[in-house]
């Protein structure tokens, strides 16, 4: 009997050491029991012993029976199955150092959360080996009366979103939003904050989270890594627009009508990582036939599209790369984009300036979310969002920081031109570099690593 109770006693501190079953077993308390701290969870020694060897072991070895003790049973072998989904932390911090944490092996409390008390740091001479770290997926579950099925609790739905400068007050502001998305699913819901694109990319890839707030190129991104999204909505700009053009502009007049005018020419194009001003329209030319690294006299790099028509109209190149909503006024540069401000500031007019190449639409990054996630809770997700510039606007200020137009309503077709773009190995380009120019860089080679999708 003392064999069989030391190694129930052993069994016990291997199962409580294994933290997964333990943090379980916290999460399935009543609040009452949740409220008094980890040491709540002693209380569930016993029934674990009766669940795993029909009977409670004691501190004190009760007296042997007259006839032959039952020889003990031997341990159970760890279930098998599918590891559980590594939790996802908020991201590294806006410094770049990752947020999570783990409790120091001499920290009392989280002792007592793993089930050990400190004294037990003490290893047990007569200790056999750990046992396997238990899965969730193994975890004891809640008592119940016989026949009777235990209720199993709806899994959270995981949604990320860009941190920004402070995760903390990411996660004031959208609170709410979690909160509401829980009672119109009837689910739990949890929006975890990350420090860039490229870590919500990585994480939806692994399927770690089921969906996000991407950018137009994550979307892609991470889409053509999973083949696993639905886009549900996308921000409307302010002047009702949801989509936009890469376009290519020259001077009017300058005999340059089409991308085959600009051999020979100088064209001034945006920062290597920049969509609107230089990447889709590489690849848009990319996806014609065109090949851009012979298709240019010159290429001059500037800080951004704002920059590179302004060296067009001064005559320093000969066109420049650029975005625009091509929709609206064509006297004012149309409704949004480059041009737009540019007509504004009274820095160019639009009749001395020609758009001579465009790019399909460019939707709008879309809050994307697993195609398995069910159609209930997909449209009750969609309803929520487009409602939610007039019910929640600091909200959906903090979602969408760059349009301002609220949510609508899109679908995976209106992605389709955006996928094609991405599909072009852009940094595989050696573009002709051009002359040093005023607020301009020679273009340099393509950079080894790609760089951060905006």
């Amino acid at each position: 009997m003392r064999d069989s109770h030391g190694k129930a006693s052993r069994t016990w501190r291997r199962l409580c050491g294994a933290g997964t079953l333990s943090g379980a077993l916290l999460l399935a308390l009543p609040a009452s029991a949740q409220d008094s701290g980890g040491s709540a969870l002693r209380f569930l020694k016993p029934w674990i012993e009766r669940q795993l060897f029909g009977h409670e072991t004691s501190t004190t070895p009760p007296a042997a029976p007259a006839e032959s003790p039952p020889a003990a049973e031997p341990d159970a072998a760890p279930a098998d199955g599918e590891a559980a989904p590594d939790d996802v932390s908020p991201d590294e911090s806006p410094a770049g150092d990752d947020a999570a944490s783990t409790p120091a092996p001499d920290d009392p409390i989280g002792a007592e959360l793993r089930g050990l008390s400190p004294s037990d740091a003490t290893a047990d001479p007569d200790a056999e080996p750990d046992a396997p770290p238990i899965d969730d997926a193994t975890a004891v579950p809640e008592a119940a009366s016989p026949g009777v099925p235990v209720e199993k609790k709806p899994e959270p739905l995981r949604f990320a979103v860009l941190s920004g400068r402070s995760p903390a007050a990411t996660m004031a502001t959208i609170g709410p939003v979690a909160e509401a998305l829980q009672a119109a699913l009837g689910r739990p819901v949890e929006i975890l904050p990350f420090a860039s694109y490229v870590a919500m990319i990585d994480a939806q890839v692994q399927r770690r989270i089921d969906g996000g707030f991407f950018s137009a190129a994550a979307f892609a991104a991470a889409d053509s890594g999973c083949a696993c999204l639905e886009p549900l909505v996308a921000p409307k700009a302010s002047d009702g627009t949801l989509a936009y053009h890469a376009v290519i502009v020259a001077r009017a007049g300058s005999g340059i009508a089409s991308v085959a005018d600009l051999a020979g020419k100088t064209v001034a194009v945006g920062a290597s990582d920049s969509l609107g001003s230089r990447r889709l329209q590489l690849a848009g030319l990319m996806s014609e036939g065109i090949d851009p690294a012979t298709a240019f006299g010159a290429v001059t790099e500037v800080e951004s599209a704002d920059a590179a028509v302004r060296l067009v109209a001064s005559g320093a190149a000969d066109a420049a790369f650029a975005w625009s909503s091509l929709s609206g006024s064509v006297e004012s540069g149309y409704s949004s984009g480059t041009l737009t401000g540019l007509v504004a500031s009274g820095e160019i007019a639009m009749g001395s300036i020609a758009v001579v190449w465009s790019s399909p639409p460019i939707v709008h990054g879309p809050f994307a979310v697993l195609r398995t996630l069910d159609a209930a809770e997909r449209k009750a997700i969609e309803d929520y969002l487009v409602a939610l510039s007039a019910g929640n606007p600091d909200a959906y200020d903090l979602l969408d920081p760059f349009y301002g137009g609220g949510y609508a309503p899109v679908d995976p077709q209106d992605y389709a031109g955006l996928a094609t773009l991405m599909a072009e190995n852009v940094d595989s380009l050696r573009l002709p570099a051009g002359p040093a120019t005023t607020g301009a860089t020679s273009v340099a080679p393509a950079p080894e690593t790609p760089p951060t999708p905006e």
